[in-house]
């Protein structure tokens, strides 16, 4: 995935936080009846959007180009949580991750 945002911000810039957000989100991330289950049958890593925007969308970096889930997945989540601040929980709604 290739953001095309400048925005930044820090951990303590609340406002800042949801522009970034907000940029992603515009990006029209897939939802979940646009993505496809693997063959195991787990479903990507989701990002609460909204009622109105769907509800849980999926930032692409995750799935092939056949648009299944990348098998590579389950390992960067599980190298992500070993973090102490990304830990679920620490993140309890996986947005940092």
């Amino acid at each position: 995935m290739r953001l095309t945002t400048n925005i930044e911000h820090n951990a303590d810039d609340v406002a800042g936080i949801e522009r970034f957000r907000e940029a992603l989100l515009a990006q029209n991330w897939p939802d979940s009846e646009a993505i496809r289950q693997d063959p195991e049958g787990s479903l990507a890593f989701g990002v609460w959007a909204g009622r109105d925007r769907g509800g849980y969308r999926y930032p692409p970096f995750q799935f092939l180009k056949g648009g299944s889930v990348n098998p590579k997945l389950s390992g960067l989540m599980d190298a992500l949580a070993r973090q102490p601040h990304l830990h679920p929980s620490n993140d309890k709604s996986g947005w940092e991750r």
